[in-house]
């Protein structure tokens, strides 16, 4: 099994960790374990982890432990199978408009470019692909431009997540793991203390 914690900001490392990683499986059945403590990152770097996910046919499990905002919940929703821990809020927004003295998001913007629209349409896509969220709901963060924030409970009845994370052994029993399974560890924020 391949294990990659993502704690903390995504960036170009965070995508580079998650391509070194993927780049370990020798076998189309060895599952994919990625833990999320993170309030998101930057929507490219974001997009290449989930592009890289998309690529290979082994199973992805994703847990989101602490938090997981913006970003972090398109990589969430990359997995075949989604746990979410009992006190976590999932957040949603629009993206921020990158480059400017103070981050606004699209709400505040008089004129969205084409590639503005174009980073906006993509989360969506991510974030409404395999979820059951009422538009309404999703109205709060892409039309009107406020944060989203989803109960864990809320987000098993949206489809978001798919279970709710108690314990390792019965996350490893629901998803047929071995706990002698010799794991590969990848973790984000330990290959950037080592820089």
């Amino acid at each position: 099994m391949i294990k990659i914690k993502i704690w903390g900001d995504i960036t170009l490392q965070t995508s580079s960790v998650v391509e070194s990683a993927l780049s370990e499986i020798s076998d189309t059945s060895e599952p994919v374990l990625i833990l999320i403590n993170s309030p998101g990152g930057t929507l490219t770097d974001a997009t290449a982890i989930c592009n890289l996910l998309s690529a290979i046919p082994n199973p992805i499990i994703t847990v989101a432990i602490g938090t997981c905002q913006s970003a972090a919940v398109m990589i969430f929703l990359c997995g075949t199978s989604r746990y979410t821990s009992k006190d976590l809020d999932f957040m949603m927004h629009q993206p921020y408009i990158p480059k400017l003295t103070a981050p606004q998001n699209y709400s505040f913007s008089k004129e969205l470019s084409a590639g503005l629209k174009k980073d906006l349409d993509i989360y969506k896509k991510y974030i409404t692909r395999n979820t059951e969220i009422p538009k309404e709901v999703l109205d709060i963060a892409f039309k009107y431009g406020n944060d989203l924030e989803i109960s864990s409970q809320d987000a098993l009845k949206y489809k978001i997540a798919t279970n709710m994370f108690t314990t390792w052994n019965s996350l490893y029993k629901k998803e047929h793991i071995s706990s002698e399974e010799k794991i590969l560890l990848y973790d984000v924020l330990m290959m950037r203390a080592e820089d």
